[in-house]
């Protein structure tokens, strides 16, 4: 596979205890966008250990025996900062706020219009592609050596140590002779 086909590829682990919601979320899912590949898991129980680099997002119904979603969203968050959306038709305001809390990146409520499932696969993508974005700028500040050392604090970039901010957002030459366009907006 290509690097651009994987870029494009989105690999979704969906987590609901309906196994005709699942088979649904995979035919419309997969139909309205072509570059997403489901793979359901009927009990978030027998997850014992999320290999969360697999996938590129999370999609959890949130009622489900044994763990509620925002419970398999704490767990998630302890190692990884994929995509987590809560997708529930046993939401309120109460369920979204506590399921933000817990750093869910999105949360929508089932419906029986089949074209909320396009919705869904949009902030599916929308939600990898910032996921993306991000790993893809931390891969490049990490590897500037003028950085003494970078942490990653939620959604915040925090360099700690001395550096000139200056040089930043103008060109210059690194020590391969490379030209090197840092841009800060």
């Amino acid at each position: 596979m290509s690097t651009a086909t994987q870029e494009k590829s989105i690999r979704v682990l969906t987590v609901d205890d309906d196994p005709n919601q699942l088979d649904m979320l995979i035919l419309y899912l997969e139909s309205f966008d072509p570059n997403i590949r489901v793979e359901p898991v009927t009990n978030p129980r027998r997850l014992r250990k999320i290999e969360a680099w697999r996938y590129d997002c999370i999609v959890a119904d949130h009622k489900m025996p044994g763990m509620t979603g925002i419970e398999l969203a704490q767990r998630i968050r302890e190692n990884s900062e994929i995509p987590f959306i809560l997708y529930t038709g046993q939401g309120s305001e109460d369920v979204a706020a506590e399921a933000f809390k817990v750093g869910v990146s999105d949360y929508m409520k089932k419906t029986a219009d089949p074209e909320h499932y396009r919705i869904l696969a949009e902030r599916i993508r929308k939600a990898v592609e910032k996921h993306r974005a991000r790993k893809g700028l931390l891969t490049k500040i990490v590897n500037l050596p003028e950085y003494p050392r970078v942490e990653i604090r939620g959604e915040e970039i925090v360099i700690i140590g001395k550096m000139d901010l200056r040089k930043y957002g103008e060109k210059r030459r690194n020590k391969g002779s490379k030209e090197l366009e840092m841009g800060w907006n």
